[in-house]
């Protein structure tokens, strides 16, 4: 599987664990099993990619701070990585 993040192209091997349908949203929810511990790696870093976007992008809506993507990483990583390793 393939996940874009920022212009880059994050592959990695895994098979389909699950996936369900989320009726509210007319979206499926897909596990994805990761074949290796280099595949799961990629996808925690594609992951925490698009989680700094998102906090980048919040800040600025929300806030008005204009951050640069090193910036805004750097804010977010003191802020959440800690919690965040917990996730995978």
């Amino acid at each position: 599987m393939s996940i874009p993040v920022s212009g880059q192209l994050f592959k990695m091997r895994g098979r389909v664990a699950y996936c369900n349908r989320v009726p509210s949203v007319n979206r499926y929810r897909t596990g994805v099993a990761f074949s290796d511990a280099i595949s799961a790696f990629k996808a925690k870093l594609a992951e925490q990619m698009n989680r700094i976007k998102e906090y980048r992008d919040e800040l600025a809506k929300e806030r008005g701070i204009d951050m640069s993507e090193e910036e805004a990483a750097r804010a977010w990583i003191e802020k959440y990585a800690k919690q965040f390793s917990c996730y995978f």
